[in-house]
C-alpha cells in the first residue's frame, strides 16, 4: 500500500505546494508498506531496469501508460525515475510487488520542478554542493569547507526537466535550454551549466559562482527552473580560510575541536512568560501570567568520522522548510546526566 503520493527525491516537498509536482525525467520516492523486498535491492549498473527486486511502478497520464525506471526498492520506500517521455498533466501511479498491485495515487507531471539535495536527506538545511578548487579537489561545502565569494560551486538536484535519449541506458549530460536562475543569499546568479550530471540518470547539476557581498554560515540557496522555485538549502561562505563561524554560532575554536575528535557539551535553555487575559460571560475577566522554563543538555561528538555540526547542520535548525523531521543526520547527541535547574527571579 502506498501512503500519500510521490515526492521529489531531493526536496521531499509535500503535495499541494506549488513545487510539489513531479517533473519529467526526475527522480521520485514513494512511501508505504509492502512496496519491495528486504533487504534493500539497488540498481547499481546500466541499463537501469523497470522491475527491481520484484517491484515495478506504472504511471498513467492522459491515457498513456509509462513504466518508471527503478533505482532502489525496500518494503517501506522505493525510488525511481519518471521517464522524460511521460506526458504532462494529472494522472495516477500504481506499484506492483509480488503479483500484488497497490492502490492508485495521484500524480501531477510537469516539465520543471527542481529539488535540491540536502545533507540531512530531508530537503532542508545545508545543501549538497561541491566547492570547485580543482578538477581533483572538490569537497562538499560545510562549516569546515566553506566557499569564498567568486568561487564556483556545483549544486546537485533533480527535476530540471526532460532530456532526449534513453535514460535507462546511462547518463545524458548536456546544458538544458530552459531558463534557470540561482538565488544565493537573495542575490540572483546565472549558472554556467544546468543539466544532467555525467554520473547518474535523473540527477541534475547546476554550476554557478558565489556572488560578491555574500557571507555567512547558512546562506540561503534556491533554484528557479522554468518559473518554479525549488526548496531552500544553505551553504557556508567565508571571505577567507576554510572554516565558517557566525557571531551567534560556534566559534572557529569549537569547530576545530570537534574536527579533531573532541566533544562539545551543549545546553539549550528556555525561559518564557505568557500573559493572558480571558473574558467569561457572567463571571468577568481573568488575567494572569504563566511562567515556565526548560533545558536540554547534549554532548556533540563525531559519528563515523563525521559530525553533523561540521557539515553545517544547526544545533536547533531554523529553516525555510516544508518538512519538519531531520533524516539521516550523523549527529550523535547522547543525553548528559540530568540535574535540576534553579531559576531565581531578580527583585526590582
Amino acid at each position: 500500500m502506498i501512503t500519500g503520493g510521490p515526492v521529489n527525491a531531493a526536496s521531499y516537498v509535500l503535495a499541494g505546494l506549488p513545487n510539489a509536482n513531479i517533473a519529467q525525467g526526475s527522480m521520485f520516492i514513494l512511501f508505504g508498506q509492502g512496496l519491495g523486498p528486504f533487504p534493500q535491492v539497488n540498481a547499481f549498473t546500466f541499463p537501469l531496469p523497470t522491475t527491481l527486486g520484484g517491484t515495478s511502478i506504472r504511471a498513467t497520464v492522459g491515457g498513456t501508460i509509462v513504466n518508471a525506471i527503478m533505482l532502489y526498492s525496500l518494503p517501506f520506500q522505493v525510488a525511481a525515475i519518471l521517464p522524460s517521455s511521460t506526458p504532462t498533466g494529472n494522472g495516477t501511479l500504481t506499484l506492483t510487488f509480488g503479483n500484488r498491485t497497490s492502490n492508485a495515487v495521484p500524480i501531477r507531471v510537469v516539465a520543471n520542478s527542481v529539488g535540491i539535495f540536502t545533507r540531512n536527506q530531508g530537503g532542508s538545511g545545508p545543501g549538497v554542493l561541491f566547492n570547485f578548487n580543482s578538477e581533483t579537489n572538490q569537497p562538499v561545502n560545510s562549516l569546515v569547507e566553506a566557499a569564498h565569494p567568486g568561487q564556483v560551486l556545483t549544486l546537485w538536484g533533480t527535476g530540471l526537466g526532460p532530456v532526449s535519449g534513453d535514460e535507462a541506458a546511462g547518463p545524458l549530460p548536456g546544458n538544458l535550454s530552459l531558463p534557470v536562475d540561482v538565488y544565493v543569499g537573495n542575490k540572483l546568479v546565472t549558472p554556467s551549466y544546468k543539466g544532467r550530471s555525467g554520473c547518474c540518470a535523473g540527477i541534475d547539476q547546476v554550476v554557478f559562482a558565489v556572488p560578491a557581498g555574500v557571507e555567512g554560515c547558512y546562506v540561503s540557496v534556491a533554484v528557479r527552473a522554468g518559473g518554479v522555485i525549488s526548496n531552500f538549502a544553505t551553504i557556508a561562505v567565508t571571505p577567507s580560510g576554510k572554516i565558517c563561524s557566525d557571531p551567534t554560532g560556534f566559534s572557529v575554536a569549537d569547530l576545530q575541536k570537534v574536527q579533531s575528535g573532541a566533544t562539545l557539551n551543549l545546553a539549550d535553555l528556555t525561559l518564557a512568560r505568557v500573559h493572558a487575559k480571558l473574558s467569561f460571560p457572567g463571571l468577568g475577566n481573568l488575567e494572569g501570567n504563566l511562567d515556565f522554563g526548560g533545558g536540554t543538555f547534549r554532548a556533540l561528538r563525531q559519528r563515523g568520522g563525521r559530525a553533523g555540526l561540521l557539515q553545517g547542520q544547526r544545533w536547533q535548525p531554523a529553516r525555510p522548510a516544508f518538512r519538519g523531521l531531520v533524516h539521516g543526520g550523523p549527529l550523535w547527541l547522547p543525553g548528559i546526566l540530568r540535574r535540576p535547574i534553579a531559576v531565581r527571579r531578580r527583585r526590582g
